[in-house]
């Protein structure tokens, strides 16, 4: 897994492309790209789990047993809600690395968004807003181009910060439901 983790976002964009776009069929499309952007943050979701499994204290697991719960029981009841903390940062972590992701979509999904609003055709190409930062910084085609990108990474950087805290406040609510208001 962690030499998953340590491979750089173009080669998965292009392992993304040669496998979804050509292999399966897919085209440049929203489908080409979630599923490159799931494999490329898979590695370190499963990672950060076991970690936040594996810090859980082993007499937290004995002493469930010990009182007699079934390993169900103590999976459900101890083991869970032990490890949530570690698997909400996992999440977030992750969830913040593919919404700053441009490498893979640009060559999956695309760089350009339908016209059509609302458009829900997964098999239709979309460009995310950092995709659009990373295009219209590099664009020279706009003589306001600066402003747009300046514009767009106020706007990524509020949307991260937002779906953070979106994330982080029901997760303590639930940490403290599951462990008992700790």
């Amino acid at each position: 897994m962690e030499a998953l983790s340590s491979v750089p976002s173009i080669v998965f964009g292009l392992f993304g492309a040669l496998l979804f776009v050509t292999f399966f069929g897919l085209k440049i499309s929203i489908i080409s790209g979630a599923a490159t952007l799931s494999l490329l943050n898979l590695p370190v979701l499963v990672r950060m789990t076991e970690v936040a499994l594996r810090t859980v204290p082993e007499s937290y697991w004995e002493a469930s047993l010990a009182l007699g719960s079934s390993r169900w029981q103590a999976i459900r009841k101890i083991l869970l809600p032990s490890a949530m903390p570690g698997m909400i940062t996992g999440v977030t972590l992750v969830a913040g690395r593919a919404l700053g992701e441009t490498a893979v979509l640009i060559y999956t999904a695309g760089t350009t968004a339908s016209r059509q609003f609302p458009d829900l055709d997964p098999l239709a190409m979309g460009g995310t807003l950092a995709v659009h930062l990373w295009y219209s910084g590099s664009s020279s085609l706009a003589p306001d181009a600066g402003s747009i990108a300046d514009g767009s990474a106020a706007l990524l950087v509020l949307i991260i910060l937002v779906f953070n805290l979106v994330i982080a406040i029901p997760g303590r609510i639930i940490q403290k439901r599951l462990t008992g208001g700790k």
